[in-house]
């Protein structure tokens, strides 16, 4: 390569994903330790500061990455019990329907009106937003879960949703919308 030659972010990411995999023999998923990366960051003239920031907005964006992909998996859990749950009342009410008064179809209204529902759920269930709001529950839930196995065992390892956060991908949802920003994962203090 040309001495004078200026690699972009995309090339710079892309070559030294390279280098670490041709390093450890082919293997993709070497992983350096915080001191390593810290070093790497000093050798290439970044400081440690920057390099600190830069680690915690990548734990914390894949925290919230985390909660996210568990709330849309239980709003989609949900959606479809309510989906079978439908199709099958609402079977059988057409069943009875049919064997005990053919001429008259009283099963549209029933289905009518559950259908709609189940359009506006499905609207809910089927969307990829999530509120600061549904982060925090989550994050609540999710301490909740870990405590009786002794899995958070000190205040700093609980999770809690707060203000200061790098924006994620999704976009906010009906129940407390975020314009600006998304939550961020930090360690809470008591």
């Amino acid at each position: 390569m040309a001495p004078g030659r200026s690699y972009d972010d995309d090339e710079v990411r892309s070559i030294i994903a390279r280098a670490l995999g041709t390093q450890a023999g082919g293997n993709a998923g070497t992983e350096l330790s915080h001191e390593q990366l810290l070093a790497v960051g000093s050798e290439i003239g970044l400081s440690a500061e920057a390099m600190e920031q830069a680690a915690r907005d990548v734990e914390q964006s894949g925290a919230i990455a985390r909660l996210e992909r568990r709330i849309l998996g239980r709003r989609r859990s949900w959606f479809a019990s309510h989906a079978a749950a439908f199709g099958v009342v609402n079977s059988v009410l057409f069943a009875i329907n049919y064997l005990t008064t053919p001429g008259q179809w009283w099963v549209l209204f029933p289905l009518v009106v559950w259908g709609l529902v189940l359009l506006l759920h499905a609207r809910f269930g089927l969307s990829r937003a999530v509120s600061r709001r549904a982060l925090a529950r989550e994050s609540e839930r999710l301490n909740r879960e870990r405590e009786p196995f002794g899995l958070v065992s000190s205040p700093e390892a609980r999770l809690r949703v707060s203000e200061e956060a790098p924006r994620s991908d999704a976009t906010s949802s009906e129940e407390a919308p975020i314009d600006a920003e998304k939550p961020a994962i930090d360690a809470r203090s008591g």
